[in-house]
């Protein structure tokens, strides 16, 4: 495992550990895109949300504000940039530049530093496809409503590496990535541990 996190922030130009293995189980649960673009955004924008924005003055930072509501998204920061960029991918897709350029400023949003997201997003998917490719991919159904909650348990599982559920009918706690059982080492029946999750 550490040889394909080591490997995937070498070739992936990843800085942070954690986020190259979040990428690696998320090729697991099959939702890399949302991982590498989360990724990717975290390497051009120094603060969270705030930094995709344009500054506004006078009675439009009211305006700005509802732009930013537009984006949000229940899982938090992370996922409003994942939100961000893929409405940026979509619109850049359909409109042509002069479209593109006033839908960004429609909604107060930095063009320039978008385009940086989706090219180190691209760079990222291109350079550790082969990587990825090597990482067997979840056969079981773990009933993620969809790819953002795929990719949130992945972000989960790289940034705290014991996450695991609960079995429900026995002492047995399941392992995420990679999937074994474990017994709990704590008395169940004060409740889950820290580190699990459902």
């Amino acid at each position: 495992e550490g040889k394909m996190v080591n490997g995937l922030m070498k070739e992936g130009k990843i800085d942070d550990y954690r986020m190259a293995k979040a990428l690696m189980v998320s090729r697991y649960f099959r939702c890399e895109e949302v991982i590498v673009i989360i990724g990717a955004a975290l390497s051009q924008v120094k603060g969270p949300v705030d930094g995709v924005f344009m500054k506004a003055f006078g009675s439009k930072k009211k305006d700005r504000e509802e732009a930013i509501r537009f984006f949000q998204h229940p899982y938090g920061d992370l996922f409003s940039l994942y939100r961000i960029v893929t409405k940026y991918s979509d619109a850049s897709n359909r409109l042509n530049k002069y479209e593109l350029n006033k839908w960004c400023k429609n909604h107060f949003l930095n063009e320039g530093v978008l385009r940086k997201i989706r090219s180190k997003a691209q760079e990222i998917s291109k350079k550790t496809w082969r990587k990825l490719a090597k990482v067997e991919q979840m056969t079981d159904e773990y009933y993620f409503k969809d790819c953002e909650e795929a990719g949130l348990f992945s972000l989960f599982k790289g940034y705290f590496p014991n996450l695991s559920k609960r079995d429900g009918k026995t002492d047995m706690y399941i392992n995420f990535y990679p999937k074994k059982k474990t017994k709990a080492s704590f008395d169940s029946r004060y409740g889950d541990s820290f580190f699990a999750y459902l």
